[in-house]
């Protein structure tokens, strides 16, 4: 099977600011996203319900082994740390 040449280069596009990338199911977005970003990107699939519920339970935490949120270290680690404003 051959690879479809894609209008959309994701790299240069993440280059300038984060994006959600949208569209129908079954029509190749999680393919773009491993095709051109391996290992670039960090990437968190909402599908997941372990995610889906750790993230609208705590949004501040961030997901596990993820980016944390600004003026933090590391992300999604149980237990506390003071700072920064919750909703």
């Amino acid at each position: 099977m051959s690879e479809i040449k894609r209008a959309l280069d994701l790299v240069s596009l993440l280059a300038k600011k984060s994006f959600f990338l949208f569209g129908p199911r079954a029509t190749g977005k999680s393919t773009l996203i491993r095709q051109q970003l391996a290992d670039q990107a960090f990437v968190v699939d909402l599908l997941d319900s372990r995610n889906y519920l750790r993230l609208s339970a705590a949004p501040w935490r961030g997901p596990p082994g993820g980016p944390g949120p600004p003026g933090r270290r590391g992300g999604g680690g149980a237990g506390g740390g003071g700072g920064g404003q919750r909703a």
